[in-house]
């Protein structure tokens, strides 16, 4: 699965090519559009999904899942990198978008 929660615009069809055959790509948080090649995602057979965005239940109830261990949020961590190196982390996800799992920036 790719989830995208950063609204980058012209990164669609990048996010799609970048998941695996018949795989999910997700896009968080509000955004005013999302622009894809359709045909990229259906020859990939790719389940494309979209929420508005989380809450504080939301963040809670995972934190639940995760303490329970029945969601697993290591495998998917890339990086864990201060926000500044935020442009880094963008410009590796342009050069190869498969090398980069999930990121999480610290504040």
């Amino acid at each position: 699965m790719v989830i995208d929660a950063a609204d980058v615009r012209g990164m669609e069809d990048r996010l799609i090519e970048a998941g695996c055959r018949r795989g999910r790509v997700m896009f968080v948080a509000e955004r005013a559009r999302v622009g894809y090649d359709f045909n990229l995602g259906q020859m990939r057979e790719i389940d494309i999904r979209q929420m508005a965005h989380f809450d504080a239940a939301d963040l809670s109830a995972l934190c639940n899942l995760v303490a329970q261990g029945r969601v697993q949020i290591n495998p998917i961590i890339s990086d864990v990198v201060p926000v500044a190196q935020a442009d880094n982390i963008y410009l590796r996800l342009l050069d190869d978008p498969n090398l980069l799992m999930g990121t999480v920036f610290v504040w």
